[in-house]
């Protein structure tokens, strides 16, 4: 799951049915930059129909002319990342994958590991080459979950978009208002409905109505 605060203009990515388990949105950043994040998650008794079509997905974003950076749970705890070497065959297919596209893994402890499990490092955080590295901060799990939480932070500017359009009531034509509203039949109108609820929901809807003919719109920026 993946949550982008409302004011970043944002745009979820089709990735395609065979890549379940993986989200990805296209964020604007300054001029126009494009900045893609993308969540994966891929299961400990993953198929290998299913680790090819992550790795084909790896692949495809990593030629994209855009800063990207991937994270998620990938289940590999036999990879020895300092040495970027595999114990098994999906581990070396993954590797592969990550040096076409000259990505580089981010995380260096285990973050998965409680009571008398042995530690693994299963959480990764993915970048091209030569571009701004993140950092990652580690902290304790969260509820049962036996997980590190990974605050994963980059520096970056936003580009200015617009988050909201409201009623710039500063020119608004009260005039023409005042006359639409006094059009309206408020006792017959208030005395079909049958509940304070209904009334309420007529009188709101014909204000807004009124507005919306009455007061044009202003746009609020944020850079």
């Amino acid at each position: 799951m993946m949550y982008i605060k409302d004011h970043i203009d944002y745009t979820m990515l089709d990735i395609g049915e065979d890549t379940c388990e993986v989200q990805a949105a296209r964020l604007l950043m300054e001029q126009g930059q494009a900045t893609i994040f993308a969540s994966v998650y891929r299961s400990p008794n993953s198929s290998k129909e299913n680790s090819d079509n992550i790795n084909t997905f790896i692949r495809n974003f990593s030629n994209k002319r855009a800063y990207t950076l991937i994270a998620g749970d990938f289940n590999y705890p036999t990879i020895g990342w300092k040495t970027m070497t595999g114990r098994t065959e999906a581990d070396i297919e993954f590797i592969e994958a990550l040096r076409d596209g000259f990505l580089i893994q981010h995380v260096d402890r285990p973050t998965r590991g409680r009571g008398s499990n042995n530690p693994s490092l299963l959480d990764l955080v993915i970048t091209k080459e030569h571009t701004a590295t993140p950092t990652v901060e580690y902290h304790q799990p969260l509820g049962k979950s036996d997980h590190s939480i990974l605050d994963i932070r980059i520096e970056m500017k936003q580009s200015e978009t617009f988050i909201k359009t409201i009623p710039n009531y500063n020119r608004g034509n009260f005039d023409r208002m005042r006359r639409v509203l006094s059009d309206v039949d408020w006792e017959e109108g208030l005395g079909r409905e049958e509940t304070t609820q209904k009334k309420w929901e007529l009188f709101h809807k014909t204000i807004t109505n009124a507005v919306n003919r009455c007061v044009p719109k202003i746009k609020i920026k944020r850079k």
